[in-house]
């Protein structure tokens, strides 16, 4: 399901792949309820739609840091 709501752009289809793959590790590894699962994935596809934005193909720290920043300064919530 969240490699189809990725996959929306040609370019990045390795990218996602490999994404998509580490967030299913990522799944199986944790023990959480569904609706953290739902957290997780609207964050996810936030944090892979400013990479895409941006055209950030392979993130840095300095990349997650300034998408931190990027946040912050957006006044997101956890609702958003």
């Amino acid at each position: 399901m969240l490699q189809s709501m990725l996959a929306t752009t040609t370019g990045y289809i390795d990218t996602i792949s490999f994404n998509y793959s580490l967030y299913n590790r990522f799944i199986e590894y944790t023990d959480v309820k569904e609706t953290t699962l739902k957290g997780y994935k609207s964050h996810l596809l936030h944090f892979f739609n400013y990479l895409q934005d941006n055209e950030i193909i392979n993130p840095t720290r300095q990349d997650v840091k300034n998408y931190k920043d990027y946040i912050n300064n957006q006044n997101y919530t956890a609702r958003n």
